[in-house]
């Protein structure tokens, strides 16, 4: 079975890795074993690992260390001796964020593990706008306190260096975390998911009222100083008559968290949404599997 796990570490599904043993031995026939069983040996494969797999963890972090010096990893533990979350970031990310702090994306919208944690990759962009990774974290929730605990690690292993600026999704108790322990950076909330929730509210209204369609998206996206949008935005509410509208006044109300006007000083470079995080949690899904230890995600 030692060829079977190798196939199922690199996320093939049972059916899949069922496919490539009919090839090795002739035919599905000749196969001493069905799917069914495949699917079974890797679940139990899964659970065994879920027992002893926190304390495997640790020690291949120490042996990382031991070929990187700078490696950092941090984790918490609840009362009762469980994981509440874990951090970790190598020696190269520690010294490039040096060099790059100037944005960062935040987003955990990928769960990568049996223990279904959250998975909460720290992503930037280098000088050739590629994507890199600034370390990474599993929570055991998505509350502040976790949130909190994965940031001030993160300050730890980037010597107390802050982002200039973030930009994460609508999450309240991310934000009130980044403002908690981030209190030099700039905040900016990802616009795409702000837009795509307003279409869920409001879709069919707007799909009814073509210009006040374009009018909005014109003073959104192309107002260039908060003065212009602001104005703008009472001209366009009073033209259309929609001040009764509570989707576009609680809009308004966190125009500051997502408008471009208001970031025209800030370096956000090619970002306006938590796409990159987004990217890099979609090569996650293809190569990690789901249901797999915390130690498989890692190796």
């Amino acid at each position: 079975m030692n060829f079977i796990d190798l196939l199922h570490a690199v996320n093939l599904s049972a059916g899949r890795i069922m496919e490539i043993m009919s090839e090795l031995y002739g035919s599905r026939a000749n196969v001493p074993y069905d799917t069914k069983k495949i699917s079974n040996y890797t679940a139990k494969q899964n659970e065994k690992h879920m027992h002893i797999d926190i304390p495997e963890q640790l020690e291949y972090f120490e042996e990382l260390k031991k070929e990187d010096p700078n490696f950092f990893y941090r984790y918490k533990l609840d009362k009762e001796s469980r994981v509440e979350n874990l951090f970790w970031v190598d020696g190269p990310a520690r010294e490039v964020y040096k060099l790059y702090n100037d944005c960062i994306s935040f987003d955990t919208t990928y769960m990568t593990n049996m223990y279904k944690l959250p998975c909460a990759p720290i992503i930037g962009i280098n000088r050739y706008g590629q994507t890199i990774q600034f370390g990474c974290g599993f929570l055991r929730n998505e509350r502040i306190g976790n949130f909190v605990c994965l940031f001030e690690q993160f300050l730890e292993a980037m010597g107390g260096l802050h982002p200039l600026n973030i930009i994460t999704d609508q999450d309240q108790a991310m934000r009130t975390s980044i403002l908690s322990v981030f209190v030099n950076t700039i905040l900016r909330n990802c616009q795409w998911h702000i837009m795509q929730k307003l279409q869920q509210e409001i879709g069919p209204f707007i799909a009814k009222h073509e210009e006040l369609r374009k009018d909005f998206n014109e003073i959104v996206d192309c107002s260039l100083t908060p003065a212009e949008f602001e104005t703008r935005w009472v001209e366009m509410i009073q033209k259309h008559d929609v001040a009764h509208n509570k989707h576009l006044t609680d809009l308004y109300g966190i125009r500051d968290h997502f408008v471009p006007a208001y970031f025209m000083n800030c370096f956000f470079p090619f970002l306006q949404t938590t796409a990159r995080s987004e990217g890099f949690n979609a090569v996650l899904k293809r190569y990690v599997s789901p249901h797999g230890s915390l130690l498989h995600f890692f190796k």
